[in-house]
């Protein structure tokens, strides 16, 4: 998938402070779900949030971005 092809399906939300959180892809159709991109390991990392249950969910680091957007369109 390429950068136009996420920027259908995703919304892209930079770091407000890089020195303290990622940069992050948003889902569209769910933005509980979410891309993380781990810049100091590598990597992109599949979130799901409740925030109306207070819980977070890891489902999983991928080395590239297509990868993790695969697995964030399957939740």
């Amino acid at each position: 998938m390429n950068i136009a092809a996420m920027k259908t399906l995703f919304t892209f939300e930079a770091a407000e402070d890089p020195q303290v959180e990622d940069d992050q892809w948003v889902l569209k159709s769910n933005p509980d779900i979410t891309i993380q991109v781990c810049g100091y390991a590598g990597g992109y990392a599949v979130n799901e949030f409740n925030s109306d249950e207070g819980w977070m969910m890891d489902h999983g680091v991928f080395k590239t971005l297509k990868s993790a957007a695969a697995a964030a369109l399957a939740l």
